[in-house]
């Protein structure tokens, strides 16, 4: 063996203990967890997530093929999960509690999804994925769940043992023989049945989000904040400062937030003045903070910092453009509404609100009061109620998706190493030929004119649906990749992308008229 093997094949032993150090638990041998911890929180981490997963597992057991395998959750990470272990040849069973598929997501029209905006500056923004399968582009979340749900149905669905929807599995137990037992409900029937698996991906996500009442929405569940907003709606109080929360305060605040492409339009200005190594900067300084909280009090010197002397007019112009006479409050428990985990775009929007003066901040909790049931304000040294009139948005997180199976240490202990590792799917490259073509999925590979063929359709979707552009799979001057035709007087080429999901893209001139 080489020695650039042998430094590949170690290279390889050192990811494999660490993905499934990330996805397994001291106790519960032959389950491996899809998360649902993460440093960033996107269809494209849990995607990563997964493929981590299943190459770590599957290099764990010398790649053999045939396992019995069960995949709980039929949500993006359930999807990518049962895709990666059927190309694999496994017989794979996907268990999900609801009557369909992807179903918070699907219902999603007024959440705008995007692969990397939320780990800029760490990943340059890229409007659509690079992965083995389930690619996808940005848009809306009904649009973008679906698109996978539509590869995922073709492609993989007709090789699975068995999808298994309205089905909520209940309990996962060892048996004497080492395989697992798979305890769920079944319509229908009054006592629970059970199955055995060789192996379990557990892939149920966060859970539903904490209600304090009954009437509050999960941030998937469509809502009337904007509608609101547009009727003249003017007070709001929001509890939360994660992803979350900052999205619905900036969504309720800016003017042009336009489903967050505003957010778009800031990284693009910001990196045309240099600012991408500064907000690196800080993003790692404040990753090295003893705490959370020590961690916000870092952000808020330096965000606030970088606002007022780094911004360019344009972008703090492009801030300040907010809906007038807004009263907006931020509740959160951290002593500045910046998380570790939120994306930098977001905090550095918000601390321009704070710095203008269009939002204001209380560290504390809302709760209820248990004789009126109005809102309430918890801080350290009070309890006051929220003023009357003010729509309460609450985006305080998950109760805990893994608390039917798992104890309160062990979701612990699953949190500290799943934030350990990341989301990146390639910390370092994965065997490209890991990934496997599967029944007429080819190898991905954007110098195969294959792979670029069986991609055209998605890019064509996209360029459509974002420029009124179009393309084919012919490449230019010899060069493999996509010829993307655009209307010069109606659109910019500079905005055009140039490349979609990994493969080149060569701009072509060209009339509409001409290929309408």
């Amino acid at each position: 063996m080489t020695k650039f093997a042998c430094m590949i094949e170690e290279e390889n032993q050192d990811r494999v203990t660490l993905f499934n150090t990330a996805s397994s638990l001291p106790g519960r041998q032959g389950i491996s967890f899809i998360g649902p911890f993460g440093s960033r929180v996107s269809f494209a981490s849990q995607q990563a997530r997964a493929f981590n997963t299943v190459w770590a597992w599957s290099e764990e057991r010398a790649h053999k093929p045939n396992a019995r395998v069960a995949v709980i959750g039929g949500g993006i990470a359930g999807l990518t999960t049962s895709a990666a272990l059927v190309a694999k040849r496994h017989t794979v069973t996907l268990f999900e509690a609801n009557t369909e598929l992807v179903k918070c997501q699907k219902n999603a029209r007024h959440r705008y999804v995007h692969p990397t905006v939320n780990f800029w500056p760490s990943l340059t923004l890229k409007p659509t994925t690079s992965q083995p399968y389930l690619d996808w582009y940005e848009a809306t979340s009904d649009v973008a769940a679906k698109s996978i749900e539509r590869e995922w149905r073709r492609f993989f669905l007709p090789r699975m043992q068995q999808l298994r929807l309205n089905r909520t599995v209940t309990d996962i137990k060892r048996t004497a023989a080492g395989t697992m037992k798979v305890v769920f409900t079944e319509p229908g029937h009054t006592s629970p049945k059970s199955e055995l698996y060789d192996h379990v991906f557990v892939a149920t996500g966060f859970g539903a989000e904490i209600k304090v009442w009954d009437t509050d929405r999960s941030y998937w569940d469509p809502d009337d904040l904007d509608g609101l907003v547009e009727s003249g709606h003017r007070s709001f109080t929001i509890a939360g400062t994660g992803d979350g929360g900052l999205i619905d305060t900036l969504r309720i605040l800016q003017e042009e937030f336009e489903g967050g492409h505003i957010c778009f339009r800031l990284i693009k200005d910001m990196e045309a003045s240099g600012l991408r190594p500064a907000v690196t900067a800080i993003e790692v300084e404040a990753k090295k903070k003893g705490s959370t909280a020590e961690a916000a009090k870092y952000y808020a010197r330096a965000y606030s910092d970088l606002v007022e002397r780094s911004l360019s007019n344009d972008a703090r112009a492009l801030l300040r453009s907010r809906v007038t006479g807004m009263t907006v409050t931020l509740v959160g428990t951290l002593p500045f509404p910046y998380a570790v985990n939120s994306a930098p775009v977001h905090k550095i929007m918000i601390a321009a609100a704070l710095a203008d003066g269009a939002v204001r901040y209380t560290q504390g909790k809302v709760t209820r009061d248990p004789i009126t049931d109005e809102p309430m304000i918890k801080t350290a040294k009070s309890l006051v109620p929220v003023a009357a009139g003010n729509k309460v948005v609450m985006r305080i997180g998950p109760g805990g998706g893994l608390n039917w199976l798992l104890k309160k240490g062990e979701i612990a202990s699953l949190k500290t190493a799943q934030l350990y590792l990341g989301d990146i799917l390639r910390p370092a490259k994965l065997p490209d030929d890991f990934f496997e073509s599967c029944n007429g999925v080819p190898l991905r590979d954007p110098l195969s004119q294959e792979f670029i063929e069986f991609r055209k359709d998605l890019a064509e979707d996209y360029l459509w649906a974002k420029f009124r552009a179009t393309c084919d799979a012919s490449g230019l001057n010899n060069k493999k990749g996509f010829r993307v035709y655009y209307a010069p007087d109606s659109v910019d080429h500079r905005q055009l992308p140039t490349d979609l999901f990994g493969i080149a893209c060569f701009i072509v001139p060209e009339p509409v008229a001409e290929w309408v």
